[in-house]
């Protein structure tokens, strides 16, 4: 009878393999983590920038709908609008976002009429329209939105300049 003579099998790792994969592991992620760091932070540009644009067209949407000028004002990362009912509810942008703008005013005032149009304001600072520019100090990633004057309208895209003092809005590289 063979039955109490089974040879038992090990199982298992052994610490070699263990710390052999713990090594491996811990390298691949050094590597990864900086990129998904760098990732996240490209994100929450691209997040305040639908933040910004969702707000303006809301309440041009708003000022044509209910036939009244609406102003979005845009001040140290709070969107906000005037009457209340402009926009649904307040936005907050994250702390960490950059703002720049031309007109280099603070706070930022767009004004919608109740036809969806931007009254250029006087003196203009520029014949295209208001540009706002959004940036991270641990990115690289500059995105800006455009409101133009007379049509008002909307658009995003790249910021194509290292200087975010002098906004130009002719370096904004529009999305299709």
């Amino acid at each position: 009878m063979q039955l109490f003579n089974v040879l038992k099998k090990n199982a298992g790792f052994t610490l070699i393999e263990i710390v052999t994969t713990a090594i491996v592991v811990g390298v691949l992620a050094a590597i990864a983590v900086p990129s998904f760091v760098g990732l996240f932070n490209q994100n929450k540009v691209k997040e305040a920038v639908a933040q910004i644009e969702g707000a303006l067209k809301e309440a041009q949407r708003q000022a044509m709908r209910r036939g009244r000028q609406c102003t979005v004002t845009i001040n140290s990362g709070t969107i906000t609008a005037s009457p209340n009912s402009c926009l649904l509810s307040q936005r907050t942008i994250d702390s960490n976002i950059n703002i720049n703008t031309n007109p280099d005013t603070s706070p930022l005032e767009i004004i919608f009429s109740h036809k969806g149009n931007v009254p250029e304001p006087i003196p203009s600072p520029n014949t295209i329209g208001y540009a706002i520019v959004l940036s991270s100090n641990d990115t690289n990633e500059k995105k800006c939105v455009l409101v133009a004057y007379g049509l008002g309208i909307i658009k995003s895209g790249d910021y194509n300049d290292n200087s975010t003092t002098n906004i130009d809005p002719a370096k904004c590289q529009l999305a299709d």
